[in-house]
């Protein structure tokens, strides 16, 4: 490969603008589609071609007067012309032709190709009007000096178009730019841009943090993305308290057993899927309480009661499996949910059975192994965990991340499994924000694992 040169991303609008003679002033603000950037390497890194691809657009975004393609717009007409960034370099009259689809005046068609420590770059901008190229690029440079080289030889080529003003604003501060530390940041920032859902896009762009921490596209779209994500849940949460609401009015105003029942199964499910899983108890056994021993089985009656036995599992609340599923199939022997009940009944008499026999069992442990107490606070704590006492372990999976130099995940992942057992999900939460300091691409992975067991109230 040749001397690196870079060129930046504000240098894309400069070209459309400049070429063919006319101030900029006096064109029309340009609507910029932009293609995912070829793979020229044969590496099969087809995700950093969508990571460059959305870091130009961000770029063009920031810029006033630009108007850009979004994604998804742009993708539905590419699959719908079977067009994909992997096949052959999309000829210059067909992308004039997807231009038009999508409204845009001008496209960018690219590809990169690394080779070492060094990446190469080379882009052509094609005007959709005419199917002309109006601008080209061809760039090579240090993977490391990314961004510092992006700006200086941004700034060399606004000089060579006569814009030094504009040259001197790019240069101010360029060696303050972080170091790009890895192409896997790109390549996971890439994985962002195409990820099929939101949670996934945290986890994603999260790992990408984790390898680069100065990696600022990255945090911009990490911090918008999560701003998106409260502000969907705030509005859910207000929907809900609102039908949660109307309907303990409607159950409190009637009488009448089978709007009874359909309102109850209709709160039920609600409770459920907003993980309101201690209100959903209460609201199942005042229900329940209020059918009278004896009376015809309903619908309504089996699925509000299997959902409080599965609820109390998953709180682990191991009486309250017992004592509501028994009650449950004394009364419905013939319901064709008695047997996941009686299931759950039985995971719950073996959840305290290996609970009281544990104790009995790490006793013996120690006294065959008398040095674990004074060699590794987080083995110690393994061992009681392993034998169901959870208590325990937990108290020492934390002992053991306040005496350790460097706290491991591994001991995290640990803590977290005794907070769920326990059902401590306060403890969890807290274990999972400090499980950040430690890993965050791995903590952020398991806060996504974790967050459908917690409940929300």
């Amino acid at each position: 490969m040749c001397k690196v040169k870079l060129w930046g991303v504000p240098l894309l609008l400069l070209l459309l603008l400049s070429f063919g003679g006319e101030s900029a002033q006096a064109k029309p603000s340009p609507t910029i589609a932009v293609m995912p950037f070829r793979d020229l390497t044969g590496k099969g890194k087809s995700h950093i071609g969508e990571a460059i691809r959305e870091v130009v657009a961000s770029d063009l975004k920031s810029l006033s007067g630009v108007r850009i393609v979004e994604r998804g717009s742009l993708d539905k007409v590419l699959k719908e012309m079977r067009l994909q960034s992997n096949l052959k370099e999309v000829e210059d009259d067909t992308a004039a032709k997807l231009g038009k689809v999508v409204g845009a005046s001008v496209i960018v068609i690219g590809a990169f190709q690394e080779e070492s420590s060094l990446i190469r770059l080379t882009a052509r901008f094609v005007r959709v009007e005419t199917s002309e190229i109006i601008g080209s690029a061809k760039v090579d440079g240090s993977i490391k000096q990314f961004f510092r080289l992006q700006d200086r030889v941004t700034a060399e080529l606004l000089r060579s178009s006569g814009l030094p003003q504009l040259a001197k604003q790019v240069v101010d501060g360029t060696e303050q730019r972080p170091d790009l530390k890895t192409l896997d940041a790109l390549d996971l920032y890439g994985q962002a841009a195409v990820a099929e859902s939101d949670e996934q896009r945290v986890v994603l762009l999260s790992s990408a943090l984790a390898i680069d921490q100065n990696f600022s596209y990255a945090t911009k779209d990490l911090a918008a993305l999560e701003d998106r994500m409260r502000t969907y849940q705030a509005e859910q949460k207000r929907a809900t308290d609102a039908r949660v609401e109307t309907l303990r009015k409607e159950l409190a105003s009637t009488t009448d057993r089978q709007k009874i029942d359909a309102l109850t199964m209709e709160l039920m499910r609600l409770l459920q899927a907003s993980r309101r899983f201690h209100t959903l108890r209460r609201e199942a056994r005042a229900y329940l309480e209020g059918i009278a021993p004896g009376s015809p089985l309903t619908r309504a009656f089996e699925e509000t009661s299997l959902m409080l036995a599965s609820t109390s599992m998953q709180l682990r609340d191991w009486d309250s499996v017992l004592r509501d599923g028994e009650s449950f199939m004394q009364r419905a022997s013939s319901s064709s949910f008695f047997e996941p009940v009686r299931q759950m009944v039985t995971q719950a008499i073996e959840q305290k059975r290996q609970a009281s026999e544990g104790k009995q069992k790490v006793v013996d442990f120690l006294k065959a192994h008398p040095g674990v107490v004074s060699w590794d606070l987080c083995q110690l704590a393994s061992v009681y965990s392993s034998n169901h006492q959870f208590r325990e372990a937990q108290r020492l999976f934390e002992a053991c991340q306040r005496v350790s130099e460097k706290p491991t995940i591994s001991a995290v992942q640990g803590l977290l499994m005794t907070d769920m057992m326990l059902g401590d999900f306060a403890s969890m939460q807290r274990h999972l924000s400090e499980a950040e300091k430690i890993d965050f691409a791995t903590a952020r992975t398991m806060k996504t694992t974790y967050s459908v067991m917690i409940p929300s109230d």
